[in-house]
C-alpha cells in the first residue's frame, strides 16, 4: 500500500515537474531582438563575432578576426653559413552573414552559417646577413564562407563550444624580394578552419 501511495505520489508530481522544466527551457529560449557576442580562438587566429536575433532560430552576423605572429630563427644555406631570420606577419578580416540555429529550446545546440567576408594579410621576412635581404608579401581575398558548429548553453547567457569554417576566396597577392617582383590572383578554398568559442547574450 505505502509503495502504491508513493507512485501515486510521483505520478501526481510529474506533471508539474515536466512544467517547470519546460518553464526553465522558455527562459533559454532567443528571442528578436536579442543580441549575443561571440569570441572565438586557436593557434593562429581571434575573432569576435556581434549577433542581432531577427528570431528564435536565426541571427545576422558580423564577423571581425585577427592574427599576427612575431619570430626570429636561423637559417643555413647549402655551405654550412648560417643567417638570422627574422619574420613579422600580421592580418585582418571581416564578414556578414546569416546564422541558423537547431533546437533552440536545449542547452546542446548546433548551428550553421554562410555570408560574405574579406581580408588582407601582409609578411615581412628579413635575412640579416652581410647584404641583409627583405621579402615582402601582401594579400587580398574576398568571398564566401560556410560554418557549421555546435554549443553548450552553461546560462541562458553563456555558451561554450566551436566552430568549423571553410571560405571559397578570389586571392590578389603581391611579392617584392631582391630578385624581382611578382602578382599572382585567382581562387583558393580553404581548408577546415577550427576555432573554439565563447558566447554571451544579452
Amino acid at each position: 500500500m505505502k509503495s502504491f501511495k508513493l507512485l501515486a505520489l510521483t505520478l501526481s508530481l510529474l506533471p508539474a515537474c515536466l512544467a517547470a522544466q519546460e518553464s526553465s527551457a522558455d527562459s533559454t529560449q532567443f528571442h528578436a531582438g536579442q543580441w549575443g557576442l561571440q569570441f572565438g580562438s586557436n593557434f593562429d587566429l581571434a575573432n569576435v563575432g556581434i549577433l542581432k536575433f531577427t528570431s528564435p532560430h536565426s541571427a545576422w552576423m558580423l564577423l571581425l578576426e585577427f592574427n599576427g605572429a612575431t619570430g626570429s630563427g636561423t637559417s643555413v644555406d647549402q655551405f654550412g653559413t648560417p643567417t638570422d631570420v627574422h619574420r613579422h606577419s600580421m592580418g585582418f578580416g571581416t564578414g556578414i552573414g546569416r546564422r541558423f540555429y537547431q533546437t533552440p529550446r536545449h542547452k546542446v545546440r548546433s548551428f550553421q552559417s554562410i555570408g560574405l567576408r574579406a581580408g588582407y594579410s601582409d609578411l615581412k621576412q628579413t635575412l640579416a646577413s652581410v647584404t641583409p635581404s627583405i621579402y615582402k608579401s601582401t594579400q587580398w581575398v574576398a568571398g564566401v564562407f560556410g560554418e557549421l558548429g555546435a554549443g553548450y548553453w552553461v546560462t541562458p547567457n553563456l555558451s561554450l563550444g566551436g566552430t568549423g569554417t571553410v571560405s571559397a576566396v578570389y586571392t590578389h597577392g603581391h611579392t617584392e624580394s631582391p630578385s624581382g617582383e611578382q602578382k599572382e590572383h585567382g581562387w583558393a578554398v580553404s581548408g577546415v578552419e577550427v576555432l573554439l568559442v565563447v558566447g554571451l547574450y544579452f
